[in-house]
């Protein structure tokens, strides 16, 4: 596969993750504000993730979803599956 479409995948597949990141957040009733404070981090950190401007780890969205009160194996669960629709769609 070429190079350029290794990094559209991933960069599709990191909106996928944004975009439920978000999700979450905004099911939790939190402002990026609120989430931040929860963290530790300053808002600039939550605006970042959710703009795709800054990528985060495993362990970070472990993280947010602790601090969203979403279980991190159900969230993780839901992501795989929105993935594997993005795939689909692709095929």
């Amino acid at each position: 596969m070429p190079e350029k479409a290794v990094k559209k995948s991933w960069g599709e597949q990191y909106t996928v993750l944004r975009t439920q990141l978000r999700s979450i957040r905004q099911k939790a009733k939190l402002t990026q504000q609120v989430l931040a404070d929860k963290l530790k981090k300053p808002q600039s950190y939550i605006s970042k993730i959710e703009s795709g401007e800054r990528g985060c780890n495993l362990f970070e969205v472990r993280s947010i979803c602790k601090a969203c009160k979403t279980d991190f194996v159900k969230f993780v669960s839901a992501l795989d599956k929105a993935l594997a629709k993005q795939v689909v769609k692709a095929e």
